[in-house]
């Protein structure tokens, strides 16, 4: 996990493997400094990414057990240019399911490069201006994908089953397999229209001001055709 680095941030948060399930807990509480929420996140990040260049979207299989209205998926390091230099990435907001675990789909079209930093909301939408969507570089392999509670208030408790890429392009059908890994080496095999994100092994550490555990992912190899998917994941290095 990583929270606010900013003077006077004091939002927290960990992450824990239980029962096969990412749990991310924590804060978002304001910024003394600022006057402002701040924000947490869990990270993975480390070797390389299946391809979804030829899929549609993500989908998150997840639950959260309170409402929270601040929670933003992110991924790869690109940067826009003349953002400030610590904005990287294609970021986009959605709501997650309380009291009960299903799936949140959130389009590639609904991320975009333009973002603010204070707040994480969308500053120029990729629906309206496609120079902001995500590139094919990036969709190639994301290098970084993260969750965050970012500018609102409010206690966070998010349990994460699986992440993946959906509606791909040369696959039929709907089954999905998750990756997910906790420190043993595996594979996997996805037939049909998903294709499995590695979000990947967790190692427990501290990163800035933040205290707790991190997740970091090495994909070992891909093998890819049309109609399936092997990924082979074992547990990364601390970073």
């Amino acid at each position: 996990s990583l929270n606010d680095p900013v003077m006077g941030g004091s939002s927290t948060s960990t992450v824990m493997v239980k029962d096969d399930a990412g749990v991310f807990d924590g804060e978002v509480v304001d910024v003394s400094f600022l006057s402002a929420p701040g924000f947490i996140k869990m990270e993975t990040k480390g070797g390389r990414f299946p391809d979804v260049s030829k899929c549609k979207a993500l989908k998150l299989n997840l639950m959260s057990s309170e409402p929270y209205d601040g929670f933003h998926a992110t991924f790869g390091t690109h940067h826009l240019e003349g953002a400030p230099t610590y904005v990287k990435g294609y970021k986009a907001p959605f709501g997650a399911p309380v009291g009960k675990t299903s799936d949140v789909i959130i389009p590639f079209t609904e991320f975009s490069d333009s973002w603010d930093p204070k707040t994480g909301d969308i500053i120029v939408k990729c629906v309206d201006d496609s120079s902001h969507c995500p590139d094919h570089r990036t969709l190639r392999d994301f290098t970084i994908l993260s969750v965050m509670g970012e500018g609102v208030d409010g206690k966070v408790h998010l349990e994460v089953n699986s992440i993946d890429a959906t509606d791909c392009e040369g696959t039929g059908g709907e089954q999905m397999q998750s990756v997910m890994v906790t420190a043993v080496e595996t594979s996997t095999v996805s037939s049909g229209g998903t294709s499995p994100l590695v979000w990947a092994a967790f190692a427990f550490g501290g990163v800035g001001v933040a205290f707790g555990a991190y997740f970091a992912g090495k994909l070992k190899g891909i093998s890819s055709g049309n109609s399936q998917q092997m990924i082979q994941v074992k547990s990364g290095d601390v970073v």
